[in-house]
């Protein structure tokens, strides 16, 4: 026999969500969030592993805790596609908030941000219009990507070539070596977006 609380009546689906732990009113998330601040570190506790995060308890005071929330592009900086077998339930990690969410009544946090974005040193080693050679790593709806390296850099760094700068009736294979040049650096987006050197200019290609 254990206690439950209601979360949720679904009638057309005939189904009921309960939780094990009381349900949080706004002011009561607001009260227990008071002293929680947006950048600080904290210890959490992993509670559950999904497809897209982590979810932590946060403490916050006595043996009270708070919902919490690794997105998994809040993991690590490089794209990470599968989060299975990387944590375990009840694993203590290290972690800062990003985000209160009232609404949710949860906290959003990030592992990534405890350490300095790779992608900064990246770009003061590129330029507009500078000329790089590389691989195709992956074809996706977006485009092409190319992995390259740089001088100074220990690190691998993908760029992208956007589908309509492709030119018409050439077919690029994973494994292919392209020469691009750098069309833009998109720090917000951490992307880099190139453009293929052409030996001739196809017809239609703009």
């Amino acid at each position: 026999t254990i206690r439950a609380y209601v979360l949720e009546i679904n009638r057309p689906a005939k189904k009921l969500i309960f939780s094990q732990k009381p349900i949080l009113t706004s002011d009561q998330f607001i009260k227990s969030t008071a002293q929680l601040k947006i950048g600080q570190k904290i210890d959490a506790i992993v509670s559950a592993v999904t497809s897209f995060g982590v979810f932590v308890a946060v403490p916050v005071k006595n043996d009270e805790f708070l919902d919490g929330l690794i997105h998994i592009s809040e993991i690590e900086w490089n794209e990470v596609q599968n989060i299975a077998g990387m944590f375990n339930v009840s694993q203590k990690i290290a972690c800062i908030i990003i985000g209160i969410d009232e609404q949710s009544r949860r906290i959003e946090l990030s592992i990534r941000k405890l350490s300095a974005d790779p992608f900064d040193e990246v770009i003061k080693h590129l330029a507009l219009d500078q000329k790089v050679t590389g691989t195709v790593s992956r074809i996706a709806p977006l485009g092409i990507f190319i992995r390259f390296s740089l001088s100074g850099i220990d690190q691998v760094i993908e760029g992208l070539i956007r589908k309509e700068k492709i030119p018409p009736n050439v077919l690029y294979e994973v494994g292919r070596e392209i020469s691009a040049t750098v069309s833009q650096i998109d720090q917000k987006k951490r992307r880099i977006v190139l453009v293929p050197v052409l030996k001739e200019k196809p017809m239609g290609y703009k």
